[in-house]
């Protein structure tokens, strides 16, 4: 880790779980630090096991640490996770889609996913044909949330498409059971 504006340290970082794919990090101040849009805050350095774009590689979620950032007056401010390219920033509306968990699967999958704040979701999977087998409507709370679908809830195997439709924006991922 190399620090910042921060000034964080290895103490702000949590390694418990980084076995299973996740660090957790940590950071207050006592003194009001003044944080411009262009300061870099701190950089975390990783190596690659496998070939990938980094934008689906690291995610920040609340799913072990809640992501909050408050600011002096302890008025909760917006953070999110952006990459930026050749083209500029890679960057959405703060809503992500996950490639599910296990893929290929059999019995069950977790289809995660993150939004800036509370809303509706509607998470619908279907086949080639665009026949509709699972909708599932979701009272989401800010930061990641998750749906857990059963193959019997599906019934066939194959290659799967499911979309996660939130406040103006949608996307879609493929997915796919065996038996």
């Amino acid at each position: 880790m190399i620090a910042g504006v921060c000034n964080l340290n290895k103490d702000n970082l949590g390694l418990t779980q980084m076995d299973n794919g996740f660090i957790t990090v940590s950071w207050n101040a006592f003194e009001s630090v003044q944080v411009k849009s262009s300061d870099k805050l701190f950089t975390i350095v990783l190596k690659a096991l496998s070939t990938s774009t980094l934008s689906q590689s690291i995610h920040m979620n609340s799913a072990i640490t809640t992501a909050e950032a408050y600011d002096q007056n302890l008025i909760e401010k917006d953070i999110r996770l952006s990459f930026r390219s050749d083209n500029g920033i890679i960057s959405d509306n703060g809503i992500v889609l996950y490639q599910n968990n296990p893929n290929p699967f059999s019995d069950n999958t977790v289809i995660g996913f993150e939004v800036p704040k509370a809303a509706k979701a509607t998470l619908s999977i279907y086949d080639l044909t665009g026949k509709v087998l699972f909708v599932k409507e979701v009272n989401t709370v800010k930061g990641y949330n998750s749906v857990r679908v059963n193959n019997s809830q599906l019934g066939v195997t194959g290659i799967l498409f499911y979309q996660l439709d939130a406040e103006g924006y949608s996307a879609t991922r493929r997915m796919l059971v065996i038996q």
